[in-house]
């Protein structure tokens, strides 16, 4: 049960990771948003904080399944949370409009 939980918050973790660098890009924070304008966002900080995200999806599969199976469950969970991020930008982009309000210049 314990593992299960931790690899639900993983792939959460790891979904949230990969969006926020889907937001570094200007183009999709353009969809995120609905404007077609430059929305100044600050990438550095997107970035960073998508990185932490997926480590943090790491430390948790690790702890979870151990090293062995733990770094091949973490890969998986980047592989479908990467394809999530890209079928949300595709279809519902602004499903993840509170994760690109958070990072705008103002």
């Amino acid at each position: 049960m314990r593992e299960a939980l931790l690899t639900l918050l993983a792939a959460a973790l790891a979904y949230a990771g990969f969006a926020l660098w889907a937001l570094s890009q200007q183009r999709h924070v353009g969809a995120v948003l609905g404007t077609h304008d430059d929305v100044p966002v600050r990438t550095a900080a997107l970035r960073i904080s998508g990185s932490i995200l997926l480590l943090a999806a790491l430390a948790l599969c690790l702890r979870g399944h151990g090293p062995g199976l733990g770094s091949v469950v973490w890969m998986v969970l980047i592989s479908v949370a990467a394809i999530a991020v890209a079928f949300t930008l595709a279809w519902r982009a602004r499903w993840l409009r509170h994760l690109a309000g958070r990072y705008r210049r103002v």
